[in-house]
């Protein structure tokens, strides 16, 4: 069932307890107000029998020879505004009802994004841009309930939806603990469960917000499943579709630890238990379907995960198919 959103303002040092709150400390920057209402629900459930998972070069092409049910590609072909998809090429990319999703990073600003501003990285930087991610050139950490940062994430969204993208899957949603971990050179170290209430609150609104225009849109967050527990209000729960899940199997070709496998998959199984599509990558693909990705695409069968064997070296350059993954 839909409700009406809801969004209740309250100012700096107010309190509201819904979907999200937390108290404000003198290191923090003012946050945007918790969302203050009930989960906005998509009008569809995301089932797909497979998915696919590219996020650089040109997807159309290498949709139209595969299969896939359902998949994730960059809202842009070489991650720039002129390089987008149009509305055209997204709906050849959902011929035959297949369900496409375009990546957005929540908790890291990119800078090869149309919206990044090189003036940033200068001696005047926002409040909200915290430190470059050192696995990940160009990627910098922000405190994403800024109101400025959410700013930009919606209109971000708005250009998605416009494009005719089914929904989003929403990265670095895992920025919740950067937030909240000693060792994070920020300055700045807030609790767990405030960090995760934030993050809740802005994928409610997240959801809210694209829910305006597609009452069908579809919102996946990728990894962070044990923000599931700070969801008191099941908002996070019902503003999501499905999860995305790397590593969950194997760590490029070496199968995870039992314990490894025994934190995460509580959560997914709850998550499945309450109708979301759980979507499986593993970086298991070296140019064959060899023993490795065989065991994969069982073992997340036999929890009804939907998989996906990416390739090794993760750059998602590629659609990877084989008899079962793609193709028939």
């Amino acid at each position: 069932m839909k409700v009406p959103i809801r969004l209740v303002l309250v100012f700096l040092g107010a309190a509201c307890v819904s979907c999200g709150s937390g108290e404000f400390t003198r290191s923090d920057i003012p946050s945007v107000p918790p969302f203050g209402g009930p989960a906005v629900v998509s009008g569809v459930t995301l089932a797909p029998a497979s998915w696919g998972y590219m996020l650089q070069e040109d997807a159309v092409a290498a949709l139209d020879v595969s299969t896939f049910a359902a998949v994730v590609v960059d809202y842009s072909k070489d991650g720039t505004e002129t390089g987008r998809y149009t509305q055209a090429e997204v709906t050849t990319m959902k011929t035959g009802g297949r369900k496409v999703l375009a990546y957005l990073s929540i908790g890291e600003a990119e800078s090869y994004r149309s919206y990044f501003d090189p003036s940033w990285l200068g001696s005047d930087p926002p409040e909200w841009l915290g430190r470059e991610n050192p696995d990940w050139e160009g990627n910098y950490k922000v405190l994403y309930w800024s109101a400025d940062w959410q700013d930009i994430v919606f209109a971000y969204l708005d250009k998605l939806t416009e494009a005719g993208f089914d929904g989003v899957y929403l990265d670095i949603v895992d920025a919740f603990w950067h937030w909240s971990d000693p060792d994070n050179g920020e300055g700045l170290v807030l609790s767990e469960e405030l960090t995760a209430e934030r993050m809740i609150s802005f994928i409610a609104r997240i959801a809210a917000h694209a829910r305006v225009d597609d009452t069908d849109f579809l919102v996946v967050p990728q990894n962070a499943e044990g923000i599931l527990d700070f969801d008191a209000s099941d908002c996070y729960l019902d503003s999501i579709d499905g999860i995305g899940i790397e590593d969950l199997f194997y760590m490029e070709r070496t199968a995870t630890s039992v314990a490894w496998r025994e934190e995460r998959l509580p959560f997914l199984d709850e998550l499945k238990a309450a109708g979301k599509a759980v979507l499986a990558v593993d970086y298991v693909w070296t140019g064959s379907k060899d023993s490795t990705v065989d065991a994969f695409t069982a073992l997340c069968g036999g929890k009804g995960y939907i998989p996906y064997a990416a390739a090794k070296d993760r750059d998602l350059d590629e659609l990877v198919t084989f008899s079962g993954q793609g193709v028939p």
